[in-house]
């Protein structure tokens, strides 16, 4: 790194660098991040590319058991969570409460398992993905990008995913808040209030809460990610969104 200064506290330490850090951006200069870590042995890293990563750097006694099973998670631009696991496995968690799941064994293995908000279950087979795009490349001249709403660019994508059987799901209204619910038999709970905010609950016992802004240009809301054993993350959706562009050498609003 090009610099780096350590500060220490009674319980924390923090480590603050300055270099090159992927996404490497195309002006050259890198990326600081800041890395902090408690006296249970959490370590979380905060990038000024917007993204959030936590994990334990010891085995300590005071790790909570929850965490046992993960090796760390992300947090990437929108409020999504990435857990990697101990066993190879990869869970992605979405505030809307879709899930996708890398299998590292088993029937599914090398693949993607996607549930969707409404308890629809699909395959994601990478191999045949890559293909099914190195086939696109390869058209050359023929080749014309869809729009990713239009009808032909959906049934290309339901060409590359496998349907399993749906998951079960229940919704009802509560009578005194008006919010509805839906509870999906994976363990997913999804809360939408009267003010459009959106509570979901994932199996792991992950919470994220997306709050809506008032809509103006500079308030698209916040996001609150929050589960056992790591700390709350609270995400301003436009300053996250403007980090991310940036640090991948895109261009935003200075006024922002």
């Amino acid at each position: 790194t090009n610099c780096s200064r350590k500060y220490y506290y009674k319980w924390a330490r923090a480590v603050v660098d300055q270099g090159r850090h992927f996404p490497l951006k195309p002006d050259g200069n890198g990326t600081v991040r800041v890395t902090i870590t408690g006296k249970q042995g959490l370590a979380v890293e905060i990038g000024t590319d917007g993204s959030v990563c936590q994990r334990y750097v010891s085995n300590s006694i005071r790790r909570p058991k929850a965490t046992f099973n993960e090796v760390c998670r992300s947090i990437i631009p929108g409020g999504i969570v990435v857990r990697y696991l101990k066993d190879g496995a990869v869970q992605i968690l979405y505030p809307n409460g879709a899930t996708s799941y890398y299998h590292k064994e088993g029937e599914y293995q090398g693949k993607w398992e996607v549930i969707v908000p409404n308890g629809y279950r699909f395959l994601r087979d990478p191999i045949k993905v890559a293909k099914a795009k190195k086939k696109e490349m390869e058209a050359g001249d023929d080749f014309k990008p869809q729009s990713k709403l239009s009808k032909a660019y959906i049934d290309k994508a339901r060409e590359l995913l496998e349907e399993l059987p749906r998951i079960s799901i229940k919704s009802f209204t509560d009578p005194i808040s008006l919010a509805k619910i839906v509870q999906r038999e994976d363990g997913v709970t999804m809360i939408t209030y009267r003010d459009g905010s959106l509570l979901t609950t994932h199996a792991d016992k992950t919470v994220i809460l997306r709050q809506e802004g008032s809509g103006g240009e500079e308030d698209a809301g916040f996001v609150t990610i929050s589960a056992p054993g790591f700390t709350k993350v609270e995400l301003d959706i436009d300053v996250d969104e403007n980090a991310s562009r940036h640090a991948n050498g895109l261009r935003i609003a200075l006024s922002k």
